[in-house]
């Protein structure tokens, strides 16, 4: 049973940066999500990211958001987790970090997870990248099975 307001959205690349995330159905008949960072205390756009950038542990101030992008992953069969890959402000890294440890069996459906130069790529491209990852990723297991 599909959550209330969830659709199924199959494979899906699962691009995230520390403001949103962007969940992109491998199958273009499905329309890309948004996911973006929940604010809700009240507090300024720009306190809240300043917060995280001074944060003792990385991702400390975006466990809401993790939460968030978690819930809208019930439905997703096969991810492709991307990310830019530049240390510890790779979120994508902390989202997979905390599904681990809060939803292992979502984190279990992460086929591939990659580092992108999200700023030098269009969502097409993204896109593109992703479903290549994921044959491949899934050519290597057939063989190997």
């Amino acid at each position: 049973m599909q959550p209330v307001g969830h659709a199924y959205l199959g494979d899906c690349a699962v691009v995230v940066t520390a403001e949103d995330a962007w969940l992109m159905p491998l199958d273009e008949r499905h329309e890309p999500v948004m996911v973006a960072l929940p604010f809700g205390s009240g507090e300024l756009d720009h306190v809240v990211r300043s917060r995280h950038q001074r944060a003792h542990q990385p991702y400390q101030y975006l466990q809401v958001f993790f939460a968030a992008v978690a819930d809208r992953l019930i439905d997703v069969s096969d991810i492709v987790l991307i990310g830019h890959g530049r240390g510890k402000g790779n979120a994508a890294r902390g989202l997979r970090d905390y599904l681990a440890e809060h939803a292992p069996a979502i984190a279990a459906r992460i086929r591939c997870d990659l580092d992108v130069d999200l700023s030098a790529r269009t969502p097409r491209q993204l896109l593109l990248i992703a479903r290549d990852a994921l044959d491949r990723e899934r050519h290597l297991h057939a063989e190997a099975g």
